[in-house]
């Protein structure tokens, strides 16, 4: 924390002031962040700087400061815990959790379809007709449908692992009464208490959220919905031998064994996920363990009726059938995926009047839903090298707006056509003997591959299309899919028998195929003009207006807090939670330190609530994001006026000596103001403003044995920068540069703002350091030089690194300066400076470049006030994919960087030590 400002008797009554703007449109995506540092290599090349973004708008989450008596309430952050979240779980502790819901998932489809080989018995039984008998199947689907829905909004707030069990052991005792029924009429009640107790896709998806990191989640998704799909397959499959050998009540008993055999394996093996509960927990722990007596979770400091109202709950619940009836994407996505859902529950009414052709009997005919599987499978399989081809050409084109929407749907145009395909074979090979039954099977398989593709395709384009509102979108879709099974369950067995006289089912099925392929139509047209429907969508416009603002230096997007079965993708895992409404939010700029907090909290809540946003949207730790420590220091650049902008010519243009003082340029100061990353960690990357911020602590400590360093601490840094920063191919640590500020130190900490190499010099240093048999081709690909700077013993008060956010830094500020060694001298060779030869050249040649950052008063500032030696920053001075080298924006070059004196550093702090280990990083 920063040292606080003295009081200002006119801050509170000034407190309302600073809230400048409201009623923008406000939406973010992931947030993620990193702190300042500064570097300098041995060589005398000065580290690049990390571009940290700090945005000056937005409700945003981060922690909170309040003061209540003596006492300090501080609000856990992700990046305080990210290591005992569900986002640090191991590979195999992650797919360990997915693989038991993916049988908690196909048990609950499992039951909306093992019931229909129950429904010969019921009928005779309780003297219902089959038709009737059919209802229990259709009103389970329909209520399955609007449970899914009810469910999520507790799992946010509950968490996922006691709802998940709720909804589990409601299904399981719902299952009772249906099994022991002395009437229909209990028949019918069990199953629709027992789908509205399913809580399916809605907490399932979200625990991908809770263990994977946005850019991770697709392979994920792909296993899940493959679970979902599959489970509504196995029903039939196993009903076929229970209705051949059992009474029909077994069907009941056998899903009532399997629900209680899935709710024990997730209650014993699977952990809770869901981060804010996850961080409610640990804060408990550590005020209970005495290791932070003040920390409190962010859910602890706001009263449970503020964030979880009657009437946000109901929007919520309204929201997804709104977007099915008003946005034509959602509406035609989600009826494709209904319809070629609700085509299996019809299957499972046809396979009877269709297998019996050819003389199967009760359990041939359900093993006859295999090829369906086997169809589930080849889809799944299928989609693995198109998520790979996917995520490759949207790092590709980050500002191809096609690409990183409509290519999710780029595998659908070819498997989506199965769906039309399969089913008019099916219609015509389904009329029985001297036809062989083997077509069928083919064409089931067929239908399968599309069922799956067209599932898994829409769920990630909308997740991508509608962002804040992607939990809705989704949520109507699979609604659809739900509702629409329920709905055509009653009548297909009526549709198949009646349509056509002898030819009914290819008639029927030629029906279907008409259906579906102007369904399948709609998939093209979308592919084709997604761009200009979705400015016609109030819902992506607004998005898009977000996010060209955080484009040009405006807020981030952020995530809607709305609840459906994907609501995991409507807030991707993010270090900062952000709670905000969509369509109505606001847009606040603070401009001083506020020191009473509960006062500017009711003032913001009152101006939000003026505004129509739901006030549990507006966390109390919003506050703190607001309050974030901000002081203004002096910053040393280049003087413009001491050089020729112009000159190219070596010992013309600017130059510095590596060996010691000495340059041909003055410097100048400028006041800036600075803030403090703390808390915000997780909002940069290297990728979107040139550094990165992480908590690794180090086994080495005291850094004063070079071999060591470089035989050990080496290691380390490498397979820090392998975990953080994926698809890296090859690492090479070319040097390293200590910085301890004493008086017998070559290297103190550098007051100037700059990067540390030029792109010339910085193919120079992959060509000196990487292996000559690999250059070439390492050349061809991505490319990075990226620092890992940590402060040495104790915190980096003094002298303190900052940063320039890169993105706030125009192409003309780069300064391009000659690094200056004596002829003939070792590059790793450092003496301290001879004042006398300061300004001389005589003796010295060109041997290196790097980029000194002319002023510009757009230029933001950021430190990471008291960062410690258990914390690593990556700052990025090279990029071959970055807009500077390719002319397309979005990845950052890199970030300039400097120390400064830090007015609110005590007298008595230690002077500042560093090390900074220089990096060549390439990528597949």
């Amino acid at each position: 924390m920063a040292t606080p400002h003295e009081s200002d008797p006119h801050r509170d009554a000034n407190a309302l002031e600073t809230i400048e703007t409201i009623g923008h449109a406000s939406s973010s995506e992931d947030l993620t962040t990193s702190t300042s540092t500064e570097n300098h290599d041995s060589t005398g090349e000065k580290a690049p700087p990390n571009r940290p973004r700090f945005p000056t708008h937005g409700l945003e989450e981060t922690r909170v400061i309040e003061k209540t008596g003596t006492n300090v309430q501080q609000e856990i952050t992700e990046e305080d815990c990210y290591d005992e979240l569900g986002f640090s779980f191991t590979s195999a502790k992650k797919w360990w959790i997915l693989s038991v819901i993916f049988i908690v998932q196909v048990s609950m489809n499992f039951n909306t379809s093992l019931y229909s080989n129950a429904i010969g018995g019921i009928a005779a039984e309780f003297g219902v007709s089959d038709q009737a008998a059919r209802a229990g199947a259709a009103i389970f689907l329909i209520t399955y449908a609007f449970g899914c829905e009810l469910w999520a909004p507790w799992s946010e707030e509950l968490g996922r692992k006691p709802i998940l069990q709720a909804s589990l052991f409601l299904v399981n005792i719902w299952q009772i009464p249906v099994a022991l029924a002395p009437n229909f009429a209990t028949v019918l009640v069990g199953r629709a208490l027992g789908g509205l107790s399913s809580a399916g896709g809605s907490v399932t998806l979200g625990m991908i959220a809770d263990m994977f990191e946005a850019d991770r989640q697709q392979y994920a998704v792909a296993f899940i919905v493959f679970s979902s799909v599959g489970g509504s397959v196995l029903g039939p499959v196993v009903g076929g031998f229970v209705e051949q050998y059992c009474a029909w009540r077994w069907n009941i008993w056998i899903q009532l064994i399997f629900g209680v055999a899935v709710q024990l394996l997730h209650l014993f093996t699977v952990p809770e996920t869901r981060t804010t509960v996850m961080m409610d927990k640990i804060a408990k722990r550590r005020r209970k363990d005495g290791t932070s007596p003040n920390v409190y979770g962010p859910n602890e400091l706001v009263p449970f009726r503020e964030r979880f109202s009657a009437r946000e709950i109901l929007a919520t619940w309204i929201r997804p059938f709104k977007m099915f009836l008003t946005e034509p994407i959602v509406l035609t996505l989600s009826l494709l995926s209904g319809f070629s859902d609700a085509l299996i529950f019809m299957f499972v009414q046809s396979y009877g009047l269709v297998y019996k052709q050819w003389g199967f009997n009760t359990y041939q005919v359900g093993l006859a839903f295999i090829p369906l599987l086997v169809g589930y499978f080849i889809a799944w399989a299928s989609f693995i090298p198109a998520i790979r081809r996917n995520i490759k050409e949207r790092k590709e084109k980050p500002h191809d707006e096609k690409a990183q929407y409509e290519s999710r749907l780029w595998w659908l145009l070819f498997t989506a056509p199965c769906l039309p395909i399969g089913l008019i074979i099916f219609g015509w090979t389904s009329t029985g003997p001297p036809i062989h039954w083997i077509g069928t099977c083919i064409a089931a398989a067929i239908v399968g591959i599309a069922n799956y593709s067209i599932y898994m395709a829409t769920i990630d384009y909308m997740v991508c299309a509608y962002g804040p509102y992607s939990a809705s979108a989704t949520g109507g879709n699979g609604w659809s899919r739900d509702f629409l099974a329920g709905v055509l369950t009653i009548p297909a067995t009526p549709f198949f028998q009646n349509i056509g006289g002898k030819n009914h089912l290819p008639y029927a099925f030629t029906i279907l195929f008409c259906i579906s392929c102007v369904l399948v139509v709609a998939v093209y047209v979308i592919y084709l003009r997604g761009p200009q429907l979705r400015k016609r969508s109030p819902f992506a416009q607004q998005l898009s207006s977000a996010r060209e603002e955080m484009a040009t230096g405006g807020h981030r997007l952020s995530r809607m807090p709305t609840h459906s079965r994907a609501n995991s993708f409507a807030r991707s895992q993010q270090s900062v939670r952000v709670r905000q409404v969509g369509h109505i939010s606001s847009l606040i700029s603070f401009r001083c330190l506020v020191t009473d907090i509960p006062l500017l909290r009711k003032q913001v809540r009152a101006l939000v609530l003026k505004q129509g946003i739901p006030i549990s949207f507006v966390h109390t730790s919003t506050v703190s994001y607001l309050t974030a420590t901000m002081t203004t220091a002096s910053f040393k650049y280049i003087d413009p006026t001491s050089y020729d902008p112009h000159a190219t010519e070596p010992f013309k243009k600017p130059w510095t000596k590596v060996d010691g003082a000495g340059n041909s340029y003055r410097l100048k100061d400028y006041s800036r103001q600075v803030h403090d990353l703390t808390g915000h960690e997780k909002e940069f990357t290297t990728d979107n403003c040139g550094f990165a911020v992480y908590t690794a602590p180090a086994k080495e400590t005291s850094f004063t044995d070079d071999k060591q360093v470089k035989e050990g601490y080496y290691g380390e840094v490498e397979a820090l920068v392998r975990q953080k920063l994926p698809g890296v191919k090859k690492v090479v640590i070319f040097d390293h540069t200590i910085r301890r500020r004493e008086k017998a130190s070559p290297r103190q900490p550098v007051q100037l703002v700059h990067i540390d190499q030029t792109p010339a010099a910085a193919e120079v240093r992959a060509r000196r350091h990487a292996p000559e048999d690999e250059i070439e081709g390492l050349l061809k690909g991505r490319y990075q030089i990226i620092n890992v700077w940590r402060p040495i013993q104790h915190p980096a008060s003094d002298f303190p690194l900052a940063v320039i956010d890169g993105r706030s830094i125009d192409p003309s500020d780069f300064v391009k300066v000659d690094l200056l060694y004596p002829k003939g001298a070792s590059q790793t060779g450092e003496v301290l400076a001879d004042p006398s030869s300061a300004a001389s050249t005589e003796g010295y040649e060109v041997t290196g470049e790097q980029y000194v950052i002319a002023p510009n008063e757009k230029h933001r500032f950021h430190y990471f006030k008291d960062m410690t030696p258990d914390m690593a920053m990556f700052i990025k001075c090279f990029d071959s994919d970055s807009e500077l080298m390719t002319g397309s924006g979005g990845i950052a070059h890199g970030s300039g960087h400097t120390a400064f004196i830090d007015p609110q550093t005590p007298k008595e702090a230690p002077g500042r030590q560093s090390i900074e280990v220089r990096c060549l990083v390439f990528y597949e």
